[in-house]
């Protein structure tokens, strides 16, 4: 039979979590070539580490969703959902009454049609 140790099972889990800020650090250069091309990759596995951590904090604990939070971290700023001009998203982050999938739904919802469409109307 088989045992593996609590020691070897943390080590297998910081090598995936390892190999997701891998992920996520090539995914977000592909994605936003332009916003992360500021940031040398120190400060980028640094936001990626600090956003997984804020993530958590918001009860967002999905893949999917802390990719999509992390993204609105490179779009508007490691203060998301702090600053001044993301406050709306803090609304959502904080309802205790939805998961992570529907918050970041939410955000998504709200990024899409009050800011995008809105900001698109008012350069025609």
């Amino acid at each position: 039979m088989l045992i593996i140790r609590e020691e070897q099972m943390n080590c297998f889990r910081q090598i995936k979590l390892e190999s997701f800020y891998n992920s996520m650090e090539q995914h977000l250069k592909n994605k936003f070539h332009e916003e992360t091309k500021k940031l040398n990759d120190f400060k980028l596995h640094k936001l990626i580490v600090e956003g997984v951590g804020q993530a958590k904090l918001f009860d967002i604990t999905d893949k999917t969703d802390i990719k999509r939070f992390l993204e609105y971290l490179v779009i508007y700023s490691q203060d998301f959902g702090k600053s001044s001009e993301t406050q709306w998203a803090y609304q959502f982050l904080s309802n205790e009454q939805l998961t992570g999938n529907e918050k970041m739904n939410q955000i998504d919802e709200y990024d899409l049609f009050e800011i995008t469409l809105k900001n698109q109307n008012l350069n025609h």
